[in-house]
């Protein structure tokens, strides 16, 4: 019996012995756990405390202890951390105790400070609740968000007063991350490229004349300045110097583009006017000199023509020799009315660009009809065969100045044709790149490659024995490039016909 009971009583204490080690694992895991919490608790960089539903603090960590200088167990938490006498307006306990979860910030009236809160529900084995909360001071930050605030209002401010549109443009797809006022053609620039918004095109720039300047900062990592034509809020062309300047990432690639762009109008016109200005003193000394070449050269000749004739006028009449009177008076007058012509010729060349051409649009076969009424006479005398292109484009500019220059072209044709053919004249037009091409051809005499610049000089002639005074192909080209265009001959040489040529671009002087 006795052995029966020794033996169950060394099972039972063999059993004790064993639920005592696992009791000993037990409390050596919680007291790792412990140590661990107690490890976060002290760890963390903010302030911890727990408190009841009474508002009664239960627990409060190192740093809350340190800031409040006293364990305050027991005691309410609104006098405690705020030193209020009621609890705090911003409070959330109604919503804790429901088991919610809630994060806020809240700036105490204490010590005038900003702190992040974190209260959650702590649920003890009875079944009561208490209020865990995790508090960081985050006054810098707040200061710091608003210091950037500030800046950001300041830089705003700055962006919106300049009378220049100002963008910031995201690199990897054109789109305008931010324009200030003077940049929004609607209330929105939201995605809104640039080339939308500046030019009205539904793809990026990259043309000479519109120099997209994001791809030469992607390929350069440089700022560029460029010139663009923008568009303001009525539709209206402007001209405008880009500004652009590249924003790069961590890694340096190109993240953005901060861009604005000065209206540069103005400062263009007056380029332009100042350019034309220049060219007209460059014309009228031109002017001077071919004056004092007709003054000296061809009027010259016949003032010493009628000067040799009046001896022999007079001798002729004191003598009666009528018949050789009349023959000189007659040499005489043709001399003088050459004279005339020429004094007329080059008052009209004087006077091409003196005063601003009226413009308007013109169309060129109406006004190439009207230059062969104006010489019908001559055209039927000789029998030249007229042929007008009916798909003449219209053009702008002086109406007056391009019959003329029509019509000097034709009589530069019926006076220089073959005298052994029947005269052709053809007036058309055609594309050469990206200009439109007027030319008048003819079958007649031709221009050797060596004269070909030199027909357009005043005086200059390949045949000085044909009838004229040599202003006509000189009023052609000063006409021409008076409305910024050009003026040729095309000719492969004697006996292959002429054909010349100008252009006349859309604009007035």
């Amino acid at each position: 019996m006795l052995r029966t009971n020794g033996s169950e009583l060394e099972k039972e204490i063999a059993r004790l012995r064993e639920e005592n080690s696992g009791l000993h694992e037990q409390i050596e895991s919680l007291e790792e756990s412990h140590a661990k919490y107690e490890a976060v608790v002290q760890a963390f960089d903010g302030f911890i405390y727990i408190w009841s539903p009474r508002y009664e603090i239960e627990f409060m960590n190192e740093r809350l202890i340190e800031r409040t200088g006293r364990t305050a167990v027991g005691e309410k938490c609104y006098r405690v951390l705020h030193e209020l006498e009621h609890v705090c307006p911003w409070c959330v306990n109604e919503r804790v105790f429901k088991g919610e979860t809630v994060r806020w910030e809240v700036l105490s009236p204490k010590d005038d400070r900003w702190y992040s809160v974190v209260n959650t529900p702590l649920r003890h084995k009875d079944g009561s609740i208490s209020k865990m909360a995790m508090i960081q001071d985050i006054t810098e930050r707040k200061r710091s968000e608003e210091e950037a605030r500030k800046q950001n209002e300041f830089l705003h401010n700055v962006l919106e007063s300049l009378p220049h549109p100002f963008y910031v443009i995201n690199a990897h797809d054109y789109t305008v991350a931010m324009a200030n006022s003077a940049a929004r053609m609607s209330h929105s620039v939201e995605s809104t490229t640039c080339y939308a918004l500046t030019h009205g095109r539904d793809e990026p720039c990259n043309t000479l004349e519109h120099p997209c300047p994001l791809l030469e900062i992607k390929k350069t990592g440089k700022p560029v300045t460029v010139e663009h034509i923008h568009y303001d809020q009525n539709g209206d062309p402007r001209n405008v110097e880009v500004h652009a300047y590249p924003v790069f990432n961590s890694e340096g690639n190109v993240e953005q583009i901060l861009e604005y762009g000065l209206d540069i109008t103005d400062r263009k016109r007056v380029e332009a006017d100042r350019e034309r200005l220049i060219r007209q003193l460059e014309t009228s000394n031109e002017d001077l000199k071919m004056f004092g070449w007709a003054v000296s050269h061809d009027l010259r000749s016949p003032l010493v023509t009628l000067r040799g004739f009046l001896p022999i006028v007079g001798r002729d009449a004191l003598s009666g020799n009528i018949d050789r009177l009349q023959t000189s008076l007659s040499v005489m007058d043709r001399t003088a009315a050459k004279m005339e012509n020429l004094l007329d010729d080059l008052k009209e060349l004087s006077l091409v660009g003196s005063v601003e051409p009226p413009c308007q649009d013109v169309q060129l076969d109406e006004v190439a009809h009207e230059a062969v009424e104006l010489l019908a006479g001559r055209i039927d005398e000789i029998g030249v065969e007229i042929e007008i292109d009916s798909n003449l484009p219209g053009l702008y500019g002086d109406r007056a100045r391009l019959l003329q220059v029509l019509q000097n072209l034709i009589e530069n044709a019926i006076k220089f044709r073959d005298p052994e053919g029947a005269p052709r004249i053809k007036i058309a037009a055609r594309r050469q790149g990206s200009e439109t091409v007027f030319y008048v051809k003819d079958n007649g005499i031709g221009i050797d490659l060596k004269d070909h610049e030199k027909i357009f000089g005043l005086f200059d002639r390949p045949d000085n024995h044909v009838e004229g005074t040599g202003f006509g192909l000189a009023l052609v080209k000063r006409v021409v490039e008076l409305h910024e265009g050009r003026v040729w001959v095309e000719s492969a040489g004697h006996g292959h016909g002429s054909t010349f040529c100008f252009t006349w671009p859309k604009k007035c002087v």
